[in-house]
């Protein structure tokens, strides 16, 4: 008996460091050596398969729906990873790999509950965009708006990507707040304000419009009506100073880092205007292909819409019927759609809920004009906005 008990403590143990071993290499899981090698197959889907190994009994049929449309997604990736020649084992492998760490996540999350430790797990995300900056921010003439260098992008190489993982770190570290003594949160608002400071520094137009939408979500999500009266005229006030400022200004390539930030936000003719023109273009050349019938059942595949077009559509939706083809990417779309409802109205007054739905909308309003539909912090967001609908979980400590 006592042998017994001994072995099942080494067991939840061994479950306990997958997970959050997981959960730490999904911060770098963007980084790729190649096509073959990545952090995803070396790494946390091995740990995902053990994981699943050890667990006793899968409690799939709570989750039958959720499992349903995850495996028609999946489906409709391998499908179109056939229909399209290069590489398509890749496709094959992404998706199995996919399907066993949602079942090992989800599975562990319902065992065990979504704790304090995985929220504090979470907040590490920015750790190594931190390290990086400090190698990073070694000469004051690197913060200049022309110099390629001047952009700090992360240990990722790309400034969108890393703000989303910051914005994680930077909720998660929000919400740690109200678990920490007065010692920690001197911590914790430190660290807070390190990650503002990062996502300041990427100048990422799409970053600092999510962090400050994280704060204002945070305020209205946890009722603090006094301060988003005092937040929202500051904001509008600031758009205002920022605005009068663009007026005056002209292009410079000695601009610091603030008059960088307002000449990106602001200078409509040489950037927003392209960009929109950009989007519009991918959106019609989308519409084409779905007149012509190209990516209904079968999707036509990101990959061969780069070979077509020359680039990525940059729209996490279209990225989603590209892969799933049109039929099964807006049964997942409009799915998604349906947790993020369900999730915010149970947010109200369920708090553990109230993260998870924080977290994953911030995550999934930040990556719409990113195509980051191949990144798997997607799908652990998926996992989050669907656990933030469950009203009678029982949540670890």
């Amino acid at each position: 008996m006592i042998h017994q008990e001994v072995g099942l403590h080494r067991k939840y143990k061994l479950l306990d460091y997958i997970f959050y071993m997981n959960m730490l290499l999904l911060s770098i899981e963007y980084i790729n050596l190649n096509e073959d090698i990545s952090v995803f197959r070396l790494g946390i889907f091995p740990l995902s398969i053990v994981g699943v190994y050890f667990i006793s009994q899968i409690p799939w049929k709570k989750d039958i729906i959720f499992y349903s449309i995850i495996s028609l997604s999946l489906i409709g990736n391998i499908i179109s990873s056939l229909s399209y020649q290069t590489n398509y084992y890749l496709g094959i492998i992404n998706s199995f790999g996919i399907f066993i760490f949602i079942l090992f996540t989800l599975s562990y999350i319902r065992i065990n509950g979504f704790s304090r430790q995985m929220l504090f797990v979470l907040s590490l995300y920015s750790l190594p965009h931190l390290f990086m900056f400090i190698f990073w921010y070694n000469d004051l003439e690197l913060i200049t708006f022309t110099n390629s260098s001047a952009r700090f992008k992360g240990l990722h190489q790309d400034p969108n990507f890393m703000t989303i993982y910051i914005s994680i770190a930077l909720i998660s570290k929000l919400y740690l707040l109200k678990y920490n003594t007065r010692k920690w949160k001197v911590v914790l608002y430190f660290s807070i304000v390190l990650d503002s400071l990062l996502v300041i520094y990427s100048q990422s137009k799409g970053g600092i419009l999510a962090l400050l939408f994280a704060f204002v979500l945070y305020l209205v999500l946890n009722k603090k009506i006094l301060s988003i009266v005092i937040l929202l005229p500051l904001l509008i006030l600031m758009l205002i100073i920022f605005r009068e400022l663009y007026q005056t200004m002209m292009y410079s390539s000695d601009f610091n880092i603030y008059e960088a930030i307002i000449w990106r936000f602001f200078d409509g003719y040489n950037m927003v205007q392209s960009e929109s023109d950009a989007r519009y273009m991918h959106a019609q050349q989308f519409m084409n292909l779905l007149l012509e019938n190209k990516t209904t059942f079968i999707g036509y595949t990101r990959e061969r819409y780069l070979h077509s077009f020359w680039q990525y559509p940059h729209n996490l939706l279209i990225d989603i019927v590209l892969e799933q083809g049109f039929v099964i990417g807006m049964l997942l779309i409009l799915y998604v759609v349906y947790l993020i409802k369900k999730g915010f109205v149970l947010s109200l007054y369920c708090y553990r809920s109230r993260i998870l739905l924080h977290i994953s909308l911030v995550v999934f309003l930040s990556s719409l004009f990113l195509s980051s539909y191949t990144s798997k912090l997607f799908w652990l967001m998926l996992i989050m906005i669907y656990m933030s609908t469950k009203k009678n979980e029982v949540y670890g400590q």
